[in-house]
């Protein structure tokens, strides 16, 4: 049931002309994570995953002068190994709540 709330959610997302930020909310374990990156390794060429939990120093790509190209270019400097190319990586902010 919710893998497929979830997949609908994603796809209903990709179906808006002007999409910005999906946020995906449920209870904790329950596999939104699981989908998200299934999803993106169906559909993406790139993945940038930043937990919060796992990495709470991330949240420091979000600080300061809050424009897009600032944001890529922090995570560019935090994640040199990926490519970040607009329309190619889905960028995962996963443990945001922390």
């Amino acid at each position: 049931m919710l893998k497929r709330k979830i997949s609908n959610q994603i796809r209903q997302w990709i179906n808006t002309k002007k999409r910005k930020c999906l946020i995906i909310q449920g209870a904790r374990q329950v596999g939104k994570t699981y989908v998200v990156e299934n999803y993106a390794h169906d559909n993406y060429e790139e993945l940038i995953e930043i937990n919060f939990k796992q990495t709470p120093s991330a949240s420091e790509i979000f600080s300061g002068d809050l424009t897009v190209d600032n944001m890529v270019m922090a995570m560019r400097f935090r994640f040199p190994d990926k490519n970040i190319t607009p329309q190619k990586t889905l960028i995962f902010l996963d443990e945001i709540q922390e």
